[in-house]
C-alpha cells in the first residue's frame, strides 16, 4: 500500500508502469469525492454508484497519458464529468428509443410521423 505522502501524480506515474496497486490507491483516496459529483450530476445515488466505476477505468486506461505536470484532481474532475454527460446522453438516447417504439407499437403506421 502507498503512503499517504504519496502524491497522486506518482501514484499516476506508478501506474502508468504497470503497478495497479496505485489505481486502488487513487480510488479509496477519491472515490467518495466522485461518487459525490457523480450523484450531484446524474441526479440519483444509483446513477451516481454506477458511473464512479466507469470514472475509474479511464484513469486506468490513460495513465500513460497523463501529464505529470497536470493537477491529478482537476483532471479527475474532468473525467468524471465527462462520465456523468455521456450517462446523460446515454439515457437520453434510451428514453427517446423507448418512447419510439411504444409510440409505433400504438400507431405501426405512424412510423413515419416520427
Amino acid at each position: 500500500m502507498h503512503s499517504r505522502e504519496t502524491t497522486d501524480n506518482a501514484l499516476m506515474k506508478s501506474l502508468a508502469s504497470g503497478n495497479r496497486e496505485a489505481l486502488g490507491t487513487l480510488f479509496a483516496r477519491h472515490h467518495q469525492t466522485v461518487y459525490a459529483l457523480c450523484v450531484r450530476l446524474c441526479g440519483s445515488e444509483a446513477a451516481g454508484e454506477d458511473v464512479t466505476q466507469d470514472v475509474f477505468l479511464p484513469v486506468l486506461e490513460r495513465a500513460g497519458t497523463f501529464s505529470a505536470g497536470a493537477q491529478f484532481s482537476t483532471w479527475l474532475y474532468r473525467v468524471t464529468r465527462n462520465a456523468c454527460l455521456d450517462y446523460q446522453r446515454n439515457l437520453h438516447r434510451e428514453l427517446d428509443r423507448r418512447h419510439w417504439y411504444a409510440a409505433v407499437r400504438e400507431d405501426p403506421h405512424s412510423e413515419s410521423q416520427l
